[in-house]
């Protein structure tokens, strides 16, 4: 698998961050269930908080998730407490921490490895893009509530169809049944993982 492009991938997180904001900006019912047992401001409350854990992994400061597993502990003591209830605060809140994380990843010389969760090494480009599959999976999650569906600009702007794509099996799509998988591979990792 050939390296990311650092620069390219900080871009790229910036517009998937602008775009996810203006999103949750366009909520018009916050309290409405998203995915699982979430609502639309959970999921908002998540991204924020993965946000502000990732501009921890990327100062070096590793994860509070100490197992492949534990994601699940992360988002029952974040979610409950993410404490914004004005959405329009929380899309504040989720730029802010945004911002924070690019200003860090920035600033890196290089692609430098850095501790991911459970302590497995991650280039900074990859936390990168695995921030922009959380605002893509979790931006299809709100965006039933928002204005407008989220989808690409281009797509949206070339008048490709809306869609929304569940994880996992799926209903079918076009009559193609469908998964959504995420997966962390490279040269630094020693596992795979998957949802």
């Amino acid at each position: 698998m050939p390296a990311l492009d650092k620069a390219l991938v900080s871009t790229q997180t910036r517009a998937a961050l602008d775009q996810f904001v203006e999103l949750v900006r366009e909520v018009r019912e916050p309290a409405t269930a998203a995915v699982g047992h979430w609502t639309v401001r959970d999921v908002a409350t998540h991204v924020a908080g993965v946000l502000e854990l990732y501009g921890r992994i990327a100062r070096g400061g590793g994860s509070s998730i100490t197992t492949i597993d534990g994601a699940r502990e992360f988002n029952d003591h974040t979610v409950p407490r993410g404490g914004d209830r004005d959405i329009r605060a929380l899309a504040d809140r989720v730029e802010a921490n945004g911002a924070a994380l690019l200003a860090v990843t920035d600033t890196i010389h290089g692609d430098p490895v850095v501790p991911w969760h459970a302590g497995l090494p991650m280039p900074v480009s990859s936390l990168l893009a695995l921030m922009i599959g959380e605002f893509m999976m979790h931006g299809y999650d709100i965006a039933p509530s928002a204005r407008s569906l989220h989808q690409p600009r281009e797509q949206r702007d070339a008048g490709v169809p809306r869609r929304r794509a569940d994880a996992g099996n799926g209903p079918a799509l076009r009559g193609v049944p469908y998964r959504i998988e995420t997966g962390i591979v490279g040269p630094h990792l020693g596992a795979v993982a998957s949802a």
